[in-house]
């Protein structure tokens, strides 16, 4: 009986250990379909699939075209570009992966690369693993690139990251790094940027939404003054972006900061600033990234695709006007040659019906809009804004009969100096601007469809007259 047992026991076992690696193997090949299907949901059609699964491994071919949407190549003939994506993965028990919690299901290895492009690009290598309650870790790399042809000259060196995604909630996070690059187009302008790095945080809800929260950094990058692109320098940059979505309304938050910034060697930094904007109806936005989508793929005209961008943005602001939505700038400190740029402001649209929507009746539209801002800047930096802009006036003037506009005459430049003086002085005399020790500075309210500068009051609402 005992001898029996021990057999039955030994079958057993024997039986689970060719079982297992199978179920294990059927398991990770589900899931990477899974993960195919979910690809293709997202409107990248799997245009050639291959999955050869063994008893301890597998090997994958996948190709992923574009958006059905994505712009046309210019060669119509031509095959469009693919993502494809060559894996050699390994799963069922074995060494390490037995005694780490939870336990790896599989694990891969994958080259991914663009075919269809006349010029090969540079794999994308990427070492990933899956464990039995579905958690995914990866991470990527990029070799070292040299570049020399034609367009000039380009090296990539410390590109690499990690993508992970817990198994219990649908968020996926990462982050990555380069290194440096530099590049030059062949006469003599040179790039160089270097410390780029990033991470995120964040999953796609059901209005097809990202949502979540990402950074960028940027450690230095310069551009050298040769061809006509001036100079640039610029170190210690980062950018964050935030979005979330809770009761069908989006808010989205971006705030930027440069401690150092030069342009022609004109210092522009340290700045910052922060922006949000909340309450954007999630399916109105929705519905305009589609319909930009579509836009994009028509391919119009240049001499229609301004009406055609207008009439989208005519077509989505009801929808996205009818959460009630506020923009606001927040802690703008913007460094000048002439000085610092300061202030804070905010925009709000509430809508009391759908009537108020109507963008052929301004008068109504406009009194749901309400608002505050609080400006101040350097009065030589204004000086020179209006002057450019009587310049410019002047030059499409010039053009417009026929003559040379490149430079204007010595006399013409003084008469336009002495034009934009004359108007800076008439706004700081009627009150709409306020002088204060070499600084201009205002301060608005919007709201009743009226707007107040510095106490003084215009009804904007009687000015838009309804169609």
């Amino acid at each position: 009986m005992t001898r029996r047992l021990v057999a039955v026991a030994l079958a057993a076992t024997a039986v689970a250990a060719l079982a297992v690696p199978w179920l294990v193997g059927l398991r990770a090949e589900q899931l990477y379909h899974r993960f195919l299907d979910d690809v293709a949901a997202r409107g990248y059609p799997i245009v050639h699939d291959e999955y050869h699964r063994g008893w301890l491994g597998a090997r994958a071919l996948t190709q992923i075209g574009p958006r059905a949407d994505s712009p046309a190549d210019s060669d119509a003939e031509a095959e469009p570009p693919r993502l494809q994506v060559v894996s050699q993965i390994a799963h069922g028990p074995r060494g390490a992966a037995l005694w780490r919690w939870p336990p790896l299901l599989a694990s891969s290895t994958s080259r991914i690369t663009v075919v269809g492009r006349a010029r090969a690009l540079p794999p994308l290598l990427v070492d990933g693993s899956i464990d039995v309650l579905g958690a995914i870790d990866s991470a990527w790399q990029v070799p070292d690139l040299a570049y020399s042809g034609a367009l000039g000259r380009l090296h990539l060196t410390g590109g690499q990251g990690r993508l992970q995604a817990d198994a219990d909630r649908p968020e996926w996070r990462g982050d990555g790094k380069l290194a440096r690059l530099e590049a030059d187009d062949g006469s003599g302008q040179a790039l160089v940027l270097y410390g780029l790095g990033w991470r995120f945080a964040g999953h796609w809800v059901d209005p097809g939404l990202p949502v979540g929260e990402s950074e960028l950094r940027l450690q230095g990058l310069s551009l050298d003054g040769t061809g006509p692109r001036p100079p640039l320098k610029l170190e210690n940059a980062q950018l964050r972006l935030q979005s979330r979505l809770e009761q069908g309304r989006v808010d989205l938050g971006a705030s930027l900061a440069v401690d150092q910034l030069s342009v022609n060697h004109a210092d522009f930094a340290p700045s910052r600033l922060r922006l949000d904007l909340t309450g954007v109806d999630a399916h109105a936005l929705r519905a305009l990234r589609d319909g930009m989508r579509a836009y994009n793929a028509r391919e119009l005209p240049e001499s229609v695709r301004g009406l055609a961008f207008g009439a989208l943005l005519a077509q989505s602001l009801p929808g996205l006007l009818s959460g009630g939505p506020r923009i606001a700038l927040r802690d703008m400190d913007l460094t000048t040659p002439q000085g610092s740029v300061s202030g804070q402001a905010w925009l709000q649209f509430a809508a009391t019906d759908t009537d108020i929507l109507d963008l052929a009746r301004p008068s109504r539209w406009l009194k749901g809009l309400s608002g505050e801002a609080r400006i101040a800047a350097p009065q030589a930096l204004v000086l020179q804004l209006l002057v450019d802009d009587q310049q410019r006036r002047v030059r499409d003037e010039l053009r417009h009969r026929g003559e040379s506009a490149d430079r204007l005459p010595p006399r013409l430049e003084t008469e336009v100096e002495q034009a934009a003086q004359a108007s800076l002085a008439a706004l700081i005399r009627d009150g709409w601007l306020v002088a204060d020790h070499g600084r201009l500075s205002a301060a608005v309210l919007i709201g009743d469809g009226l707007l107040t500068v510095n106490g003084k009051t215009i009804p904007i609402a009687g000015v838009a007259r309804d169609r």
